[in-house]
């Protein structure tokens, strides 16, 4: 039973024995890529699939087909290959080893895997074309397939490569659909899960490492240098100086993180120092503004009450006004009276003398009448001369009223005035301390800010560089488990032979009771050179069939045989 190293459908896992190989056509004829010429050349079978050729199943990670554009002295070319064993076979030049390079090229290896003197797969764009294509059809239809929802039954690898510009690696079905652009990487876990290493001498042998390891004329370095690379040390020893170099730029970060971590931490009690700060002169503000309130309020009841004084004063002011005035209008009424009265008196006293006069003989009685009557008139002067008094009394009592009612108005127009005035200043100075008590709020409100940004800003920085940290610690210890992975990879003999190796020896020990005679193996844990003989180690590993050889298995009987093989198919 076979358990090989290599990729899938080149080296692959344990499978049926091959068959004869469906033929395939003739690269010569096929490579022009012209129109005109004669019919492509087949092999003596015509093409044609006997009894012998049925359809073959393929399992994951086979190439089915390759198809290139303008790659090398390709101008199309398409090649269909059986599941098992194929030989293209051709005239130098005639492009054969361009298939071994578009499936290198195509599944993302280094332009430097070749062998050849490049460093770019640019250079392998055919001559006076702008760009070339390679497409390689992988068979993903069985057991542990690649993202089946996406791609299906076939998985279509295709590299566009561009003289001008990057190019790029895309993914689709086989029938062209679900067509989408990925990276490099996804092309690389694409090839680890289904085990091809392209790059892997052991796995595609180019002409330039045949060359190197036939015609090397024994030179140690260059037999040691392709025991590197097909034992994938290699690659090992490049991840393992990637992984240092990534431990030392995690320390370095991790340093400058913790450097400035005291910074940030400083700026973090600072910021948080003035935010309390700021919160009690804020809550203060507050308080003052609240007793400013209380304040006002208690002086404006103040003025209230010495202006409803004032009413009161007024008012009384105006009802004496207007007592002293009814008093003056009866006054004058009455004296208006008594002076009417004076005047018809007087105007009767005029008659009666004038008939005195006429009638001078009219006797004493007259006389003594008019005598009565001049005693009438005089008391009735009298009465109007006090009444005259009387009224002039109370004009002067009206104006020295209407003088101090003035002098009331005065006096409340010039209070009210002062009162007025004070009212304002009183306005001017609360708006000016409401103004200024807003100018404080707004500068401290300003301050509250700027002290929350810094503060925000150094729990960002402290944040970023506890996220620098974690980040550090968790890069530090992936690649410590990285390590760790590398040390026991590199001293497991069964894993070296094949990465599922471990597994397939634990299920022959559980299940050794079902064997008629346990089987015996892998070869290559029972191999070990003697002491000074460790030179003859690569030619022992030839003799031996190389890794596929040293992968293999010994059973007694085909039971034993067909049990070992379902177990290797149990492990996909």
């Amino acid at each position: 039973v076979r358990f090989g190293h290599g990729a899938k459908g080149t080296t692959g896992m344990p499978r049926k024995r091959a068959e004869p190989a469906t033929p395939v056509e003739d690269l010569d004829d096929v490579s022009d890529g012209e129109t005109g010429g004669s019919a492509p050349k087949r092999s003596k079978s015509g093409g044609r699939k006997g009894p012998a050729s049925a359809p073959q199943e393929y399992e994951n990670g086979v190439v089915r087909e390759v198809v290139v554009e303008n790659f090398m002295n390709h101008s199309h070319l398409r090649v269909e290959l059986d599941p098992h064993v194929n030989f293209i076979v051709g005239k130098n030049g005639s492009g054969k080893s361009a298939v071994v390079l578009a499936l290198q090229a195509g599944l993302g290896c280094k332009a430097q895997a070749s062998g050849k003197n490049t460093s770019t797969h640019k250079n392998y764009i055919k001559h006076g074309a702008d760009s070339a294509c390679i497409k390689i059809h992988i068979a993903n239809g069985g057991g542990d397939p690649y993202r089946p929802d996406d791609f299906g039954e076939t998985v279509v690898v295709e590299h566009r490569i561009e003289k001008v510009g990057g190019g790029g690696y895309y993914l689709s079905r086989g029938d062209g659909s679900g067509r989408m652009k990925v990276n490099k990487g996804e092309v690389s876990r694409l090839c680890e899960h289904f085990n091809i290493k392209a790059d892997n001498p052991c796995a595609v042998l180019t002409q330039e490492h045949a060359k190197k390891f036939l015609h090397g004329n024994n030179n140690e370095v260059t037999l040691y240098d392709f025991f590197l690379e097909a034992s994938n040390l290699k690659d090992m020893k490049e991840k393992h100086q990637q992984t240092l170099s990534m431990i030392e730029k995690a320390k370095a970060d991790v340093e400058a993180a913790e450097a400035k971590l005291p910074t940030y931490e400083e700026a973090a009690a600072k910021a948080k120092a003035e935010y309390d700060g700021a919160v009690a002169l804020k809550r203060m503000d507050a308080q003052l503004e609240e007793l400013n309130k209380v304040a006002m309020w208690a002086c404006i009841a103040e003025r209230e009450k010495r202006l409803e004084a004032q009413s009161a004063a007024e008012a009384a002011a105006e009802a004496d006004l207007r007592k002293n005035t009814q008093e003056h209008s009866a006054a004058r009424d009455e004296f208006k009276a008594q002076e009417k009265a004076l005047q018809e008196a007087q105007a009767e006293a005029d008659d009666l003398m004038k008939q005195a006069q006429d009638a001078s003989s009219s006797g004493k009685a007259l006389l003594e009448a008019q005598n009565k009557r001049k005693k009438s008139i005089k008391l009735a002067q009298r009465a109007a001369t006090t009444a005259r008094d009387e009224g002039q009394t109370l004009e002067e009592q009206i104006t020295q009223a209407k003088l101090r009612l003035d002098g009331y108005l005065e006096d409340l127009e010039k209070n009210q005035q002062t009162q007025r005035a004070a009212l304002e200043r009183d306005r001017l100075e609360a708006e000016e301390e409401v103004a200024a008590l807003q100018r404080a709020i707004g500068e401290k409100q300003q301050s509250l800010q700027a002290s929350k940004r810094q503060h925000d800003a150094a729990m960002e920085g402290i944040e970023a560089s506890r996220a620098e940290v974690t980040d550090a610690e968790r890069r530090l210890q992936q690649i410590a488990d990285d390590r760790r992975g590398l040390d026991r990879d590199s001293f497991d003999v069964s894993k070296r032979l094949h990465p599922q190796m471990p597994e397939l020896i634990a299920a022959v020990k559980k299940n050794e009771r079902s064997f008629r005679s346990p089987p015996i193996g892998p070869l290559g844990s029972y191999v070990k050179m003697k002491a000074g003989k460790e030179e003859f180690a690569k030619a022992a590993e030839a003799a031996l069939g190389g890794l596929r050889g040293l992968s293999q298995f010994v059973v007694a009987e085909k039971e034993d045989e067909e049990l070992l093989r379902r177990l290797a198919h149990g492990l996909k």
